[in-house]
Order: structure tokens, then C-alpha cells, then sequence
């Protein structure tokens, strides 16, 4: 659980990096996947099973 802390947490610092206005929402989709696939600290990733979702737009309403 301490390694899916670390991976989680690291997802979480690139979204407040990357995410900006104008940034599209498959960028932002695409650097969690990279972060949670490459893993941090040595610890492998893995992809997940549901993709991450960004409640923007038109697709906050769904």
C-alpha cells in the first residue's frame, strides 16, 4: 500500500503541473498514464483498469 501511496501521490503532483487552461484533457489523461506505468522510486507501475476521469467541460455533466 506504501508503493501505490507513492505512485498515487506522484500522479497527483504531475496533474497540478501539467494541468493549465487551454491544456486538452488527453494530455492530461496521457501524463497520469505515464507517471502510473513508469512508477516512481524504483517502483515499476502498471496501467490501470479504469481510465482516469477528468470532469471538464461538457463531460462534467455526464
Amino acid at each position: 500500500m506504501r508503493a501505490v501511496e507513492k505512485i498515487a501521490t506522484a500522479m497527483h503532483q504531475r496533474v497540478i503541473e501539467v494541468l493549465r487552461p487551454g491544456v486538452k484533457q488527453s494530455e492530461v489523461v496521457a501524463e497520469i498514464y505515464d507517471t502510473a506505468t513508469r512508477g516512481v522510486d524504483g517502483i515499476w507501475g502498471d496501467y490501470s483498469a479504469a481510465v482516469p476521469m477528468i470532469g471538464a467541460g461538457i463531460d462534467a455533466s455526464v
